[in-house]
């Protein structure tokens, strides 16, 4: 398997999910009823198929980039920042007590003794809009999203999302808006299949041109 060929394969298998999503409520002669649940419930499912691929494709770059076998120092300050990030929550709360401070420091000492893993800790946040990406493209030295269009797509996409993962009864599908909605659908799907190449790409050239988890590459801002 050719390196992140493993990513591709997980767009194709996401790809068809997204499919069933969007086709299923038209296969079938279903109740008007069964059908609004259908197309309601398609819209939390595009979000977690969404999700499950950032943090499924961050984590396979990882592994990939551990494989590698570099040391500490070969890799870019966001790299390296990133694992201490994740290794080491005391630095967002250092302690109060001096034996705290004493076992962080122990800890700390023997880090950087240790062959260097790059942290598979990636945090989603439960709320991928377009900031939360680039906040994990940052930590990997990787180019970020354009804001525009992209921004206010996902963040559509949340809203929803959220309102039906909560509950909110005041979202009503019925005879009026049913094809708003379905074309909604649509365009969420066709953004995630965007989103899903883009990152791909942009891992891929990464890893493979740029090489952009080297130390003697300049951090993404």
């Amino acid at each position: 398997m050719n390196t992140l060929e493993e990513i591709l394969e997980d767009i194709e298998w996401r790809k068809t999910q997204l499919l069933i999503a969007k086709t299923l409520p038209c296969l079938h002669t279903y109740s008007f009823d069964h059908k609004v649940y259908l197309i309601k419930y398609s819209i939390p499912t595009i979000y977690a198929i969404w999700e499950g691929f950032v943090q499924n494709s961050f984590q396979i770059y990882i592994r990939e980039l551990n494989k590698l076998n570099l040391t500490k120092n070969d890799f870019c300050i966001n790299i390296l920042t990133h694992t201490i990030d994740a290794a080491f929550p005391q630095l967002k709360e250092y302690p109060n007590e001096f034996i705290g401070k004493m076992n962080f420091v122990d800890k700390l000492d023997k880090y950087w003794v240790d062959n260097f893993t790059i942290s598979s800790i990636v945090n989603t946040e439960s709320n991928i809009e377009i900031e939360v990406l680039n906040r994990l493209c940052l930590r990997f030295n990787l180019n970020p999203f354009p804001k525009n269009p992209f921004k206010l797509q996902l963040q559509d996409l949340l809203r929803f999302r959220n309102r039906i993962s909560h509950g909110d009864i005041n979202l009503i599908i019925n005879q009026e808006n049913i094809e708003d909605f379905t074309t909604r659908i649509e365009g969420f799907i066709s953004l995630i299949e965007i989103l899903m190449e883009l990152l791909y790409e942009e891992m891929l050239n990464a890893f493979n041109v740029s090489k952009s988890y080297l130390k003697s590459t300049t951090a993404n801002s």
